[in-house]
């Protein structure tokens, strides 16, 4: 099946024999695009800042990027497009496990254990704007906070 995507039609060929598409066209409702585009902006985000980190931080880092989503919207809430401008490399390990704990954090299925957090950065760092900010959790290697609008 093709996935159509805001007109566009997006055919995946055999991805190691195990992902086929028909010749058919089936859109998308645009809530299920939406999601589609933050699942994998959530996943190309964890695949850079949270490799090294455990599934509860990169649950952590996920719900982060999801709240400032909602909170402040797609321009400022982390996915700025970036979704699909790099490769998705199907195949590979890290790609999977990043791309289900998107999944899993935008179900619902699971609690924030940020606090709420729309900012984050590793411990090992200290910028100025967490200076104006709420600090919330830390989680694994990172400092996660709020910020006042």
């Amino acid at each position: 099946m093709n996935v159509v995507l805001r007109g566009e039609t997006a055919r995946e060929t055999d991805v190691r024999g195990a992902f086929f598409m028909s010749d058919r066209h089936t859109p998308l409702p645009p809530k299920a695009v939406e999601l589609v585009r933050l699942a994998l902006a959530i996943r190309e985000v964890l695949e850079d800042e949270g490799n090294a980190e455990s599934e509860e931080g990169q649950v952590a880092l996920a719900c982060a990027i999801l709240n400032r989503f909602r909170r402040y919207g797609p321009d400022e809430g982390g996915s700025g497009g970036a979704a699909g401008d790099r490769s998705c490399e199907f195949g590979k390990a890290s790609f999977a496990r990043a791309f289900a704990v998107a999944c899993l954090v935008l179900s619902g299925d699971i609690d924030d254990p940020t606090g709420g957090a729309t900012h984050f950065h590793r411990h090992t760092l200290n910028p100025k704007w967490a200076r104006r900010a709420t600090p919330k959790a830390l989680i694994g290697q990172h400092m996660f906070y709020v910020r006042a609008i």
